[in-house]
């Protein structure tokens, strides 16, 4: 027959795919309701863990990044619960401002500063799955596409001359780091290899690579000087 509901406010992980609730050989139903998130303000906390302050709108976001100056805070995510769009936001840490990036129906992730702190590069899906794009503070023209490819591709950093963008491709045999020249617009593989590599971030100097790795067969982090990658730690 007909599906027909028999129970409201389920719980549900939508990013996970994911429902909570069972059902028993005997009829029974099992389930938690309420919502899986809260919406809350970004924490600022010392390196200590000791909290010192909040900022933005509450919300649900993720991967939170300062800009090169250390003043604004760039995120993304949502301000409503159950909401499956997800935008770029920018706090500013000395006032109340917040500029909401990103307005549209497309998903937008992974938000990540350009070297001059003048715009954002981000993971956006306009076609299907993720490509990166940039997009100006000032909020000016539509976002700019840079780097598509198939399968999903996220940025994950910029070197400090702001000359080279690392993205993460997802593939469907794992992950990939791609290491995009901005000028050129060629893209090479940061290494080769039956493994996964991911989340490459440069250090400020720009002389060193930091990344996570399962080369060794677990999940682990590794360092590597750049451009040349040679021992790596």
């Amino acid at each position: 027959g007909a599906a027909k509901p028999i129970a409201d406010g389920v719980m549900e992980l939508r990013g996970a795919a994911y429902a909570a609730f069972s059902a028993s050989a005997t009829g029974r139903l099992v389930l938690h309701s309420g919502d899986s998130q809260a919406l809350v303000p970004l924490e600022l906390r010392d390196r200590g863990g000791q909290r010192v302050g909040t900022i933005g709108t509450p919300g649900i976001y993720r991967a939170p990044s300062f800009s090169p100056d250390g003043r604004w805070i760039a995120t993304t995510g949502s301000t409503q619960l159950r909401d499956d769009n997800s935008d770029v936001w920018i706090f500013d840490r000395r006032s109340p401002t917040v500029l909401h990036l990103t307005v549209g129906p497309e998903e937008e992730a992974e938000s990540i500063w350009a070297a001059d702190g003048r715009s954002i590069y981000f993971g956006s899906n306009p076609k299907g799955p993720h490509d990166v794009f940039r997009k100006s503070l000032d909020g000016a023209g539509s976002a700019e596409l840079v780097y598509e490819a198939p399968e999903m591709q996220m940025p994950t950093g910029v070197s400090p001359d702001g000359s080279v963008l690392f993205v993460e491709s997802l593939t469907g045999e794992g992950a990939v780091t791609e290491v995009h020249d901005l000028a050129s617009g060629q893209t090479r593989l940061l290494r080769e290899g039956r493994f996964d590599d991911s989340r490459a971030v440069p250090s400020p100097d720009g002389r060193w690579l930091a990344f996570a790795s399962n080369e060794s067969g677990r999940p682990e982090v590794y360092v590597a000087p750049f451009p040349g990658l040679g021992r790596t730690w």
